[in-house]
């Protein structure tokens, strides 16, 4: 692997890599406009619900479920892990599982019109993305101009974030 762009948190070991630092993003809970639990206003009001959550043992997400669940899940609560944003959307959109995501997701022009954040009072921590690659190891010169591209893509989506 040339490169990695991910949310990164402190207790990931670096120390062989060179890390930039690209955006800092705001996390929230997507749910599809019409979920039934769209006005509730705290996780604990979530604890029942089908949830689609990032899989990792270290970083950002590996607390995910303990933030989303401080007192333990309801019986009637249905977890499913996985790195897909395809699979999030579809379950998001099709069987009305809640995610916890970018608030940036809210934006896309295919999903702004029927997918809402839900207005828990809860903070979920920002996602900080940054793009990674080895010290030791020299980039293919289409690894670079791919690198310069997600540099760029990541400038413009914060200029539209502040505008």
């Amino acid at each position: 692997m040339d490169f990695f762009v991910g949310v990164i948190s402190p207790d990931i070991s670096l120390h062989d890599f060179i890390e930039e630092h690209l955006a800092v993003a705001r996390f929230c809970v997507i749910a599809r406009k019409e979920h039934p639990l769209i006005n509730c206003t705290s996780l604990s009001q979530l604890r029942g619900a089908k949830w689609y959550l990032p899989r990792a043992s270290a970083g950002y997400f590996s607390d995910m479920e303990k933030l989303i669940f401080p007192d333990g899940k309801d019986p009637t609560c249905s977890v499913l892990f996985g790195d897909s944003t395809t699979v999030a959307e579809q379950l998001i959109l099709n069987e009305d599982y809640l995610f916890v995501g970018p608030q940036a997701m809210l934006t896309i022009p295919h999903l702004k019109d029927i997918l809402r954040q839900i207005p828990i009072k809860e903070k979920i921590p920002n996602g900080s993305y940054s793009l990674i690659y080895r010290q030791q190891q020299m980039l293919t010169p289409i690894a670079g101009l791919l690198i310069n591209e997600i540099r760029a893509a990541y400038i413009e989506l914060m200029a539209r974030e502040v505008r």
